[in-house]
C-alpha cells in the first residue's frame, strides 16, 4: 500500500481528506459530487490507547510548528457551548462521515421537486409543521453571534457534511418562502438570513478549512438564487426591497478571507489528518516525516501572507507547489506534499467566481430598487453608479430585452436574469 493511499485509509479514522484515494472521485468531477461523497470505510481502526498517543505526539510537533511560523497562530475564544453556533451546528448535523439525518425524505423530495413550478404553500405547510423543532432550533443558531472549533466534543473531525448542511438550508429557504406567501415578510426576511449566517458560522470559526469556506460559498449561492428566483416574485412588487439588498451585501469576498481560511486549512491538514497518519510506525511512514512538516509550515505560511496581500485577480488558477521546491523529499513525502495542494487553483477560481456573483447581485438588486422607484430606463451611465465587477472594476452589462446582467457583452458565464 502507497504512502497516499495509506492516508485515505487511516483519514477514515481521523479525519478524512476530500478526494484523498486515487479512483473515488475523478478530479475535475462535479464540485457538488466531490462535498458529498462519503466513503465507506474499509480499514481496522486503531485502538483508543494508539489513537491517544497519536494525537499527543501530534500536537506537540503541531505546536514546535507554530512556534516557528507564528503566521500559522490562531487565537481560540472561550465560548459557552449554548451560545456556540458552530457546536450546536454539529450537534445538528453530526460529524461529517456519519452525519445525522435531520430532514424527513417526504421532505427532501419536496423540496428538491417543488423549487419553481408546482410549489403548494398547503403542501409545504404542512410538511414543514412536522420539522418545528428542527426550524426553531436553526432559528436560534441563525439568531448567535459567536462560533469556535474549541470545546468540540471527541466525535469531531473537522469534516462537515455538505449534503446535511444544505438539507437545513433548504428547510429555511422554504419556510420563507411559505412565510412570503402567507404575508409575513419580516419572518421571510429573518429565514432567509438565517441561512446566510449559518454559512457565516462555517467561515467565521478560527480554523475554517476550505471545505467550510466552501460550504459559506455555496449556501451564499443558494440564498442569492433564492431571493433572486422566489422572493423577489412572492414578496410583490409592492415589496421594499432594500432590506434584501443588505442581505445579499453581507459578506465580502476578499483575498483575507481566503488567506483566513488557508491558515485554517494547514491546522486541519496538520492536527486532525496528516500528522496522524505520518506518526504511526509503518512501513509506509514517509522516512521524512519532520523535514516533510516543516516544508509544509513554510509554504503554508507563505501562502497565509501572500494572499492576504494579493488582489482579487491574483486568486485566478491560485498555485499549488512546484515540484522543484520539494524536490529534497523523499518520494513518498513528495506525493503528499503535492496531493495536499493539487486543487487550490479550483479553490481560488471558485472563490473569485463567487466575488463576482455577489456584486453582480448587489448590481440587479439596485436595478430592481430603481425600477419599483420609478426612476426610469437604466442605461450605461446609471450602470456605471451600481456596483461593479470587482476584478476590473468595470460596470456590469444590463440587457433590459433579456433582463439579464452580466459582466460584458458575449460573457460565456451564465448572466443572472432579473425577475419581472
Amino acid at each position: 500500500m502507497s504512502a497516499f493511499t495509506a492516508c485515505g485509509v487511516a483519514g477514515a479514522w481521523g479525519w478524512h481528506r476530500i478526494n484523498s484515494v486515487p479512483g473515488h472521485i475523478r478530479s475535475g468531477g462535479d464540485l457538488w459530487e466531490i462535498l458529498t461523497y462519503e466513503p465507506k470505510p474499509i480499514f481496522e481502526a486503531p485502538s483508543a490507547a494508539e489513537i491517544a498517543r497519536t494525537r499527543a505526539r501530534a500536537e506537540l510537533m503541531k505546536a514546535e510548528l507554530i512556534h516557528t511560523h507564528p503566521l500559522l497562530a490562531i487565537d481560540h475564544r472561550m465560548i459557552p457551548a449554548e451560545q456556540n453556533a458552530f457546536l450546536r451546528l454539529h450537534r445538528l448535523t453530526g460529524d461529517g462521515q456519519a452525519p445525522h439525518k435531520n430532514v424527513s425524505r417526504e421532505l427532501s423530495t419536496a423540496m428538491e421537486e417543488k423549487n419553481g413550478s408546482g410549489w403548494d404553500a398547503a403542501e409545504m405547510r404542512s410538511m414543514l409543521d412536522g420539522h418545528r423543532p428542527l426550524i426553531r432550533e436553526l432559528r436560534e443558531i441563525g439568531e448567535l453571534r459567536e462560533r469556535s472549533v474549541n470545546g468540540m466534543p471527541g466525535d469531531y473531525t473537522g469534516f462537515v457534511s455538505a449534503r446535511e448542511i444544505r438539507n437545513l438550508a433548504m428547510v429555511m429557504l422554504h419556510s420563507a418562502k411559505l412565510a412570503a406567501v402567507e404575508g409575513n415578510a419580516g419572518q421571510a426576511l429573518r429565514d432567509v438570513q438565517c441561512v446566510r449566517a449559518i454559512a457565516t458560522h462555517y467561515q467565521e470559526v478560527e480554523s475554517p478549512t476550505l471545505l467550510m469556506t466552501t460550504v459559506t460559498i455555496l449556501l451564499d449561492g443558494m440564498v442569492r438564487g433564492w431571493v433572486m428566483d422566489e422572493m423577489v416574485t412572492v414578496l410583490g412588487p409592492e415589496a421594499d426591497l432594500r432590506p434584501w439588498r443588505e442581505l445579499l451585501a453581507v459578506r465580502s469576498y476578499d483575498p483575507k478571507l481566503l488567506s483566513h481560511t488557508l491558515r485554517g486549512e494547514w491546522h486541519y491538514l496538520t492536527g486532525s489528518f496528516l500528522l496522524p497518519v505520518l506518526l504511526r510506525d509503518g512501513p509506509n511512514t514517509p522516512p521524512d516525516v519532520d523535514d516533510l512538516m516543516i516544508f509544509l509550515a513554510d509554504r503554508f505560511s507563505e501562502s497565509v501572507e501572500r494572499v492576504a496581500k494579493a488582489s482579487l485577480a491574483d486568486l485566478i488558477d491560485l498555485p499549488g507547489m512546484d515540484a522543484s521546491e520539494y524536490s529534497h523529499l523523499s518520494t513518498e513525502s513528495r506525493e503528499l506534499a503535492r496531493l495536499l495542494t493539487v486543487g487550490w487553483s479550483k479553490w481560488g477560481n471558485g472563490f473569485v467566481r463567487e466575488a463576482v456573483r455577489q456584486r453582480m447581485a448587489l448590481a440587479a438588486m439596485e436595478i430592481l430598487i430603481l425600477e419599483r422607484s420609478g426612476s426610469g430606463e437604466v442605461g450605461p451611465d446609471v450602470m456605471a453608479r451600481l456596483p461593479r465587477n470587482p476584478l476590473d472594476g468595470t460596470p456590469f452589462l444590463y440587457d433590459p430585452e433579456t433582463r439579464t446582467v452580466s459582466r460584458f457583452a458575449g460573457d460565456g458565464d451564465r448572466p443572472l436574469i432579473l425577475p419581472e
